[in-house]
């Protein structure tokens, strides 16, 4: 369980959140159960960008302020999930 294991400052830069934001969106749709065309494409290079060691992961982990690897390992062991993550406000936070 993540619990406070990704906290945001209340005063975290509105840029810092759309990096957030990112990352957390990428949670969502690998996690999407649709069996939509469009959203089934969109789960799998979710899984694999997350999954992944790529530049891209690491610039964005970066630009929200995490570290990669936490981000990689917390979805690879089930973390890092939609219903434990959530964005209030200025922060992104663990829901649990």
């Amino acid at each position: 369980m993540i619990n406070a294991a990704i906290l945001r400052p209340e005063n975290v830069d509105p840029l810092t959140d759309l990096w957030a934001s990112v990352i957390l969106r990428a949670v969502l749709d690998a996690h999407s159960t649709s069996e939509q065309r469009e959203e089934r494409h969109a789960r799998r290079r979710a899984r694999i960008w997350l999954e992944g060691r790529t530049e891209d992961f690491r610039i964005v982990c970066a630009l929200a302020g995490f570290d990669p690897d936490f981000i990689r390992d917390g979805w690879a062991s089930g973390r890092i999930t939609p219903e434990r993550l959530t964005l209030k406000g200025r922060r992104m936070e663990s829901a649990a």
